[in-house]
């Protein structure tokens, strides 16, 4: 099982970003398990998740 986490910056190109470096750094495609230091809560949790399927 691979995990990995995103730091509490809300926006959506934040974790894009972050878990593209993500997937570069552990030289895989895909992650598991991804943890979000905190929720966002001013962010419709959907358009959390799609920031993250991207």
């Amino acid at each position: 099982m691979l995990a990995t986490k995103v730091s509490k910056l809300p926006q959506a190109a934040n974790i894009q970003a972050a878990v593209e470096d993500s997937l570069r750094r552990l030289q895989t495609d895909y992650i598991d398990v991804y943890f979000s230091h905190d929720d966002d809560t001013d962010t419709p949790l959907t358009k959390t998740l799609g920031a993250i399927r991207s």
